[in-house]
């Protein structure tokens, strides 16, 4: 009874969080951009940035033109992690 309660509980949080957290955002590189930056940019950790762009085999190494995958999560995750905390 327990792990069916629990099952069910996991997949209705991954069901109503899943979409939100899908979102992105694209970012263009320019000149002088690094990882690092845009990750400021955004407020968003490298590793997040870094696992989006699973075809940056070197994050080392960004150029200009490339298009850069942002996650992104929506203001009512945010609210949530937010109440989570408090």
């Amino acid at each position: 009874m327990k792990k069916t309660l629990a099952a069910i509980i996991a997949a209705l949080t991954i069901i109503t969080i899943t979409p939100n957290a899908l979102a992105s955002t694209v970012h263009t590189v320019v000149r002088g951009d690094s990882m690092w930056k845009i990750a400021v940019k955004y407020q968003v950790g490298l590793s997040e940035i870094i696992g989006a762009n699973p075809k940056i085999t070197n994050p080392a190494l960004i150029y200009p033109g490339q298009a850069i995958t942002i996650p992104t999560t929506d203001d009512q995750a945010l609210n949530y992690e937010n109440e989570v905390v408090r």
